[in-house]
């Protein structure tokens, strides 16, 4: 059920509110880096919440500035900690 609430969610993810919660967190993201991160929440979600996201990182490091890659990887480790046992 879970799952169908979050597929749901993800349905109606927009690039803005990808943009607004980077902007939120400090983070200020180039049209072809919010582009990306909204592509592969997309596409990846299942891969980010419940399975091994290493590589999907790994290609984010290639398409990413640093500095925006560091925080995007530090707010993904808070959040999957901070909801882990909804998941």
């Amino acid at each position: 059920m879970k799952e169908l609430w979050i597929e749901n969610y993800i349905r109606k993810l927009t690039v803005e509110d990808v943009i607004k919660f980077a902007s939120a967190n400090q983070i200020f993201l180039s049209k072809e880096e919010a582009d990306f991160i909204y592509f592969n929440i997309k596409e990846n979600w299942r891969t980010l919440l419940f399975g091994d996201p290493t590589l999907l990182f790994q290609k984010s490091k290639e398409n990413l500035n640093g500095d925006t890659y560091t925080k995007m990887i530090s707010l993904y480790q808070f959040y999957k900690q901070k909801y882990q046992s909804f998941l």
